[in-house]
């Protein structure tokens, strides 16, 4: 069969607030007999040089903060609460927030292998904050992070001790959209001192009776526990975490909980914990490399004033001010396909004169005569898939939480950050902002031609209650593509067999089962029943059985495109013999069974298509089988069908494109005319213009046939549905749209070209499981 990644909803709650409470009080009573072995805390500052030597990282004014540090001599414990593997800002935040949350009895340590930060991401970072995001979970952390930073010391502060400046700078954040215009960011938008931060959470953190320990993690030791029945799925808990100490020695640490936030080197740790290297959810990788960046700091004694925000040109080539002496910081990232070696944290200094002066210098004149000071180089997270955060637990090891693959902006997203992980760890879900969508789970799925892969398992026999089924034909329908991607509401437990249609045949029938009878043919009776595969036991209710002298083809594809058109006809318009619908997508699956349909019911039918090269020969096809009208999306936008009368106006308008397609056809509809939306191939939205609601008073509505089969599924509606579509697939009233046959085991071909179907093809791919 095969088989692909999707989240089982039953992991979500192992790891329970009361549970985890418990077991964490229960922890550190034992936690009596920590070792002296003395570990390296934040080191002093790093310094700024000239010329090309290879340098990462620079000098800051620390307003004494690195001699505070210096005097707290760290222990390695023997168990902790929670290990967090990361020491930067997003893993300091969220120490900060779980000492916050439970200051006694309650250990946290956090495992640095670089305190002096040399290559870390925050080095790197401009501490930009700003809001111009398209996801709202980032939007929303930026403002959390804005609320934070203007009240830092109501946060950070530390009694008896100087206020927490990190130099705040609330002067926006512009970017430059053309050569001459841009938007410019709004009160909670500029930038900050982004070690500044991190010492800040850092300090907090120590004050709280956080342990920082400079060491490698090197390894993890897992209990393993099969929680799961019948899928052989194993949910994982770590129990300790093996560390590398400067001076080469081991260690182990036990821990309730560990946190990943190891910034560029998050996929490096992840894979010693199993992930990425393993099979099944395991075998999905932490998509979080490390990508080399260079930081330019550079004076200009006639440069742009304090209050200039910070600014980012369209070639992603970005500078703002660094202190009051006319010192700015600059930087951008190289082009696609141009990442620098990571071997090294060599400077690129032509880098600069060639990539980023020229930029400075068109957009500000004075730039002109800059003069560079020093530079840097250092490792930036970068996450693959998506570029946002990953924010959440591993699905399968039920005490690993991950905070990681930022991409830029981590050091902004920190506070919230920090926030979101405590309230998950500690009440198993998020309070403050719903980061959900966050979470690892989205990386289980995938292209189909990279997530897909056939499996094989022993055939178990039927009980008394059920029956065996050899499948014979599976489509690939665009909904079985966009459950694989994870793009579809509808998301059956890992792992899963994809396939909602298709045609089987009862091979073994259990003692109990009367209504099935073996060499009967059989349709799914209901989604997400795995149809791409060659056998399966199932319940004589997950099943309905089809007349024999349907062909196996038109049978395979009774449950989703016949139904869809059937019911948009049936459901939403009283039709009556003569009127007219119109429809965009006429050559689709669905459209092809719209235009029969109508046929058989005299209706008529104005389609829909996109110009392509074989154009009249496509017209004459579906004229064929019934079209009464074919117009490409140019011809439908003067055609005089209507006006003549030739044919009436339409009172049904079925859409399944979208943009500016579904506004054509929802201009040719009659006064109090309907249209029913069932998909958006072109991914645009629906455009209304105000007149059609207001002087022509169209109804819009919406479509989902698993819906609709969900509410129905003991109807004596949808039994009758079935019955007549068998009637019109037996009489040849109703014929499949044009389809290849591809054997199983080379389902790659099929999936290869579903996905690049374009609209102009019209050609189903099905799934051959007679010839696998």
């Amino acid at each position: 069969m095969l088989r692909y990644l999707i989240q089982n909803d039953t992991i979500k709650n192992i790891l329970g607030n009361r549970r985890l409470r418990h077991f964490i009080r229960s922890y550190s009573k034992k936690n009596t007999n920590d070792r002296n072995d003395s570990c390296t805390q934040l080191p002093a500052g790093a310094h700024e040089v000239s010329g090309n030597q290879n340098i990462t990282t620079k000098s800051w004014n620390n307003n004494g903060i690195e001699k505070i540090l210096e005097k707290c001599f760290i222990t390695i414990p023997q168990r902790s609460d929670v290990v967090i593997i990361g020491g930067g800002a997003i893993g300091s935040s969220i120490a900060y927030w779980l000492k916050k949350r439970m200051f006694k009895d309650f250990h946290v340590a956090v495992i640095e292998q670089d305190p002096t930060y040399c290559d870390a991401s925050t080095t790197l970072s401009v501490g930009g904050l700003r809001q111009q995001f398209s996801l709202e979970e980032n939007i929303e952390m930026s403002l959390y992070g804005a609320e934070f930073l203007r009240n830092i010391n109501e946060h950070l502060a530390i009694d008896g001790e100087p206020p927490v400046d990190i130099q705040f700078h609330p002067y926006g954040y512009l970017m430059l959209a053309t050569d001459s215009a841009g938007c410019v960011g709004l009160d909670k938008e500029g930038w900050f001192d982004p070690w500044l931060l991190l010492c800040a959470f850092k300090k907090k953190a120590i004050s709280l009776g956080v342990q920082y320990i400079q060491a490698k993690a090197i390894d993890f030791i897992t209990e393993e526990a099969v929680l799961i029945e019948n899928e052989n799925i194993k949910v994982n808990k770590l129990r300790e975490v093996i560390v590398k100490l400067p001076n080469g020695n081991t260690e182990s640490i036990s821990f309730a909980a560990a946190v990943i936030a190891a910034g560029a080197h998050s996929q490096e740790i992840a894979k010693k914990a199993g992930i990425g290297v393993g099979q099944g959810i395991f075998a999905v990788p932490l998509p979080v490399e490390p990508r080399k960046r260079y930081v330019y700091c550079f004076h200009c004694p006639d440069g742009p004033g304090l209050n200039t925000p910070l600014t980012i040109d369209p070639t992603q080539t970005y500078f703002r001010r660094d202190g009051l002496a006319n010192n700015y910081i600059c930087g951008r990232p190289p082009n696609k396909g141009e990442e620098p070696q990571t071997n090294n944290l060599d400077v690129d200094h032509e880098y600069f004169e060639t990539n980023v002066w020229p930029v400075l210098a068109h957009r500000v004149k004075s730039f002109e005569n800059l003069k560079v000071k020093s530079s840097w180089a250092g490792y930036y997270e970068y996450n693959t898939f998506d570029q946002n955060g990953i924010i959440g637990r591993h699905p399968c090891h039920k005490n690993l939480f991950i905070a990681t693959g930022f991409s830029g902006h981590g050091i902004q997203q920190a506070p919230a950050v920090g926030r979101a992980m405590m309230e998950l760890i500690f009440d198993s879900r998020f309070k403050t902002l719903n980061l959900s969508r966050l979470g690892f789970e989205r990386f289980e799925y995938g292209e189909p031609v990279k997530v897909l892969h056939i499996t094989e398992e022993a055939i178990s026999k039927p009980s008394e209650n059920q029956v065996a089924v050899k499948w014979l034909l599976a489509p690939v329908n665009p909904a079985d593509i966009n459950t694989i991607q994870g793009k579809y509401p509808s998301k059956p437990p890992l792992p899963a067999t994809p396939g909602n249609e298709g045609v089987g045949e009862i091979i073994e029938v259990g003692g109990q089962v009367t209504n099935l009878c073996v060499g009967d043919k059989v349709v799914p009776n209901g989604t997400n029943l795995g149809t791409w595969r060659t056998h399966a036991i199932y319940e004589p209710e997950d099943l309905l059985k089809i007349p024999k002298e349907i062909g196996i083809v038109e049978a395979s594809m009774m449950n989703v495109n016949p139904c869809t058109a059937y019911r948009m006809l049936k459901d939403f318009v009283c039709l009556k013999p003569g009127d007219t619908i119109i429809q965009n997508g006429g050559n689709s699956a669905v459209g092809l069974m719209v235009i029969q349909l109508c046929k058989i019911w005299n209706y008529r039918t104005v389609n829909v298509i996109r110009d392509r090269p074989n154009l009249q020969e496509l017209k004459d096809q579906l004229i064929a089988i019934g079209a009464d009208e074919v117009l490409t999306e140019s011809e439908i936008r003067k055609t005089q069908i209507f006006k003549s009368q030739k044919l009436p106006q339409p009172k049904l308008a079925l859409n399944c494109i979208s943009g500016q397609s579904a506004t054509e056809i929802m201009r040719h509809l009659m006064h109090g005319g309907l249209m029913v939306t069932y998909g958006g191939m072109s991914r645009e939205p629906v455009t209304v213009p105000p007149s059609a609601l207001i002087f022509k008073d169209i109804t819009l509505k919406g479509f989902w046939m698993t819906a609709w089969t969900k509410a129905n599924m003991e109807s004596k509606e949808r039994l009758n549905m079935f019955n007549e579509l068998a009637i019109f697939f037996k009489d040849k009233r109703l014929q499949a749209p044009p389809h290849k046959l591809v054997p199983f085991c080379e389902y790659q071909e099929a999936i290869a070209n579903a996905l690049n179907i374009s609209g102009k093809s019209g050609v189903k791919y099905i799934l051959d499981m007679t010839k696998s």
